[in-house]
């Protein structure tokens, strides 16, 4: 199994199309922190 995800992570491809998903869900989970403008929290 180890050798397996050493073997991903050699490949350049498949090492940019990972790197490229987890860039994506770190950018996704950082905007979910912004408040957006004129929405009252406790209201909702």
């Amino acid at each position: 199994m180890f050798s397996a995800i050493a073997r991903v992570f050699r490949t350049p491809d498949l090492r940019r199309k990972i790197a490229f998903t987890l860039a994506i869900i770190a950018i996704y989970r950082l905007g979910a922190h912004i408040p957006a403008p004129f929405v009252d929290f406790p209201n909702i």
